[in-house]
């Protein structure tokens, strides 16, 4: 009973504010890599930063704008499957009736 009034409108904040995050572990992680000299994305672009290789730079910003796209892109097309029933979506995605305008 609780799940299906309370706690699948509840949802929906939590699971976007997770999206997000994903985009703070990667900027986190390069961060932690800079600071203990780890290999990997973060050292290449403080690497490249330094080198002035800005396609590796260019690249590395886009691989990051990438996760954080996808990771909100991945949560917007499944919120509505999850909280299905739950009223929040249902003039979104409702059919049109026959004459009646159509909510986008």
């Amino acid at each position: 009973m609780v799940w299906k009034h309370s706690l699948r409108n509840a949802f929906i904040a939590p699971l976007t504010y997770f999206a997000i995050i994903i985009g703070a572990f990667f900027t986190g992680t390069m961060a932690v890599e800079t600071v203990f000299a780890w290999p990997g994305v973060g050292q290449l672009a403080v690497n490249s930063v330094f080198a002035r290789d800005f396609p590796t730079l260019q690249a590395v910003v886009i691989f990051g704008s990438a996760i954080y796209v996808s990771a909100n892109m991945l949560v917007d097309i499944f919120t509505p499957t999850l909280t299905r029933g739950s009223g929040m979506h249902s003039e979104v995605y409702a059919p049109a009736k026959r004459g009646a305008a159509v909510w986008l």
